[in-house]
Order: structure tokens, then C-alpha cells, then sequence
């Protein structure tokens, strides 16, 4: 029987983390960052920008809490730690085949 990981409560399969594999639309991780962190970036003064590959599909799948979670700590962290200009949120598919993508994900300042 699977456990939960006890500060997630997330699937562990023989003692490892598991991700969930369920549909996920790319384009709303850098929009929905955006809009959580833009106020704090304008108290700095600084540009929060949002980029996104035009020719991302719809819908891929993959953990969104986890995607999220790791934009949401990246784009904090490029804040904090960025004085002037601006901290970009970049989405791109960067391989893909019948049945498989690569997204990468960037935070850039």
C-alpha cells in the first residue's frame, strides 16, 4: 500500500516522492506567478515580465502544484535578490515527440 509523505501528504511509492500526472496548461503557471508576485516587484520597482512560447499546446501533463511551487520560489527569490530592472517568467517547449514534451521553465533577472 502507498504511504503519504507526512509534510505534503503527497504519494510515496517505495519510500520515493511521487508526482501527479494530471492535465496542466502551461501558459497559466507564468500568468498566474505573474499575478501573485507583480505587486512586490513594482514595490521595488522593478518589471515583471511574462513570456510564453506561441506555439505552446493547450494542455500537457505534469505536476502543476509542484510547477508552481518551484516558479512561485525562483520568482520570490529573483525579487528579493534583484535591485533594479526586471525578473522574467519564460515557459518553452523545447522537445517534443508523439507522445512526449519538454517544457523549461525560467526565471531570469
Amino acid at each position: 500500500m502507498d504511504q503519504l509523505a507526512p509534510e505534503t501528504g503527497f504519494p510515496l511509492v517505495g519510500g520515493v516522492l511521487q508526482p501527479e500526472r494530471k492535465g496542466v496548461h502551461a501558459h497559466l503557471f507564468g500568468q498566474d506567478v505573474h499575478l501573485l508576485f507583480r505587486e512586490l516587484a513594482e514595490a521595488k520597482g522593478l518589471r515583471l515580465d511574462e513570456l510564453r512560447q506561441p506555439s505552446l499546446r493547450l494542455a500537457y501533463h505534469g505536476d502543476a502544484l509542484r510547477i508552481r511551487q518551484m516558479l512561485s520560489n525562483l520568482t520570490a527569490n529573483a525579487i528579493k535578490f534583484t535591485e533594479q530592472g526586471f525578473v522574467r517568467i519564460d515557459c518553452q517547449e523545447v522537445s517534443t515527440n508523439n507522445e512526449t514534451a519538454v517544457l523549461e521553465f525560467a526565471v531570469s533577472d
